[in-house]
């Protein structure tokens, strides 16, 4: 794995990681 890679699949879990967090605050909103 190069370091491009990791470094775009690092940033890819914490995206996911904010939109998980982003969805149950609206959960909890709704």
């Amino acid at each position: 794995m190069t370091k491009s890679e990791s470094r775009v699949s690092l940033v890819g879990k914490q995206h996911l990681l904010v939109l998980y967090h982003m969805g149950c605050l609206l959960g909890l909103i709704k």
